[in-house]
């Protein structure tokens, strides 16, 4: 049988409700004397008062604040998800409630999340990211090191077949 409880008595209660019949979700209820966990932002911001989220690292919070109040952002009220966060400090990973976090999911593109705010993100096609150029170059120079007589090799066409060798395949990984 499941356990919800380390205190024996709650664990009894439970178990007792379930041997007569009672499902357990509602044992559950009932044993804890508690509603289930819910999606709701009284849960999703449990244990964050009086902000109290950088107690005992106020140097990093006040520096987070900083940037969001130079942003514009008034972080009164609001947690900080690094999640959220597209860099250090990002003043858009404050939130006030879920409705915040699902409203920047759906600003990113492919971003997603599930749990307490589920969000499934478009996928995004990989962009293509070419070689740099002195990257290219290089290879090329030790390349004709290699010729004979590297005068006569045409480098426009040296350099295209590099960068077609270097370009990521196209394949998923494992195939």
């Amino acid at each position: 049988m499941r356990k919800i409880s380390t205190d024996p008595k709650i664990q009894h209660e439970f178990e007792i409700m379930v041997g007569n019949g009672v499902s357990e979700k509602l044992a559950e209820m009932f044993a804890l004397q508690a509603p289930p966990m819910s999606k709701t932002d009284r849960e999703f911001l449990e244990g964050h008062c009086n902000g109290n989220q950088f107690a005992g690292q106020e140097a990093v919070g006040n520096a987070l604040k900083g940037i969001a109040a130079e942003a514009g952002v008034n972080t009164t009220g609001q947690i900080y998800l690094e999640q959220l966060a597209r860099f250090p400090g990002d003043p858009e990973g404050w939130v006030s409630d879920r409705g915040d976090v699902k409203r920047r999911l759906e600003q990113r593109p492919g971003w997603s999340s599930k749990g307490m705010v589920d969000h499934q993100g478009e996928r995004q096609a990989p962009k293509e990211v070419e070689i740099a150029e002195d990257l290219v170059q290089q290879e090329v120079a030790e390349i004709l090191t290699t010729v004979p007589d590297p005068h006569l090799v045409d480098t426009v066409d040296l350099s295209h077949k590099v960068r077609e060798h270097r370009k990521p395949s196209k394949r998923k990984a494992g195939e």
